[in-house]
């Protein structure tokens, strides 16, 4: 693997320990999909998704920042370049991240309807404010 190449992994794994509680949640939120499947497959399908989205997100990315530091260390880049390089990671992550969260606010109130079964938005109601609802 090389000297580079140990260096990028131990970075890595060492950035991994410090996400490890994120990750955990990520896990956890996987499982709790797969566990009420059969309840609301609709809504578990998009938390399955949410959450194995930003958990590969955070594994790959926790292994390309030291990679892309590295490479910009050994290519010679100036202050700029490293700047100008991390920026458009730093956009990619972000939007990562919020597709994710898309995902998983989608699973949130996928197939949600109010108390008394009807839809907001659908037939006599359509033009009303929404009404809070209180168990």
């Amino acid at each position: 693997m090389g000297e580079w190449g140990e260096r990028v992994v131990a970075q890595g794994l060492a950035n991994l320990a410090i996400l490890s509680p994120v990750l955990l949640a990520y896990i956890a939120g996987f499982v709790l999909s797969l566990v009420f499947w059969r309840r609301s497959p609709r809504a578990c399908l998009l938390a399955l998704l949410g959450t194995t989205e930003m958990f590969l997100t955070a594994v790959v990315l926790t292994f390309v920042w030291p990679y892309v530091s590295l490479l910009g260390s050994r290519s010679g880049w100036s202050g700029e370049e490293f700047s100008r390089a991390f920026a458009v990671l730093g956009v990619i992550q972000s939007c990562l991240y919020a597709g994710g969260l898309v995902l998983l606010l989608l699973a949130v109130f996928a197939g949600r309807s109010r108390p008394d079964g009807h839809y907001p938005g659908r037939g006599a109601d359509a033009g009303c404010p929404p009404t809070v609802w209180v168990p």
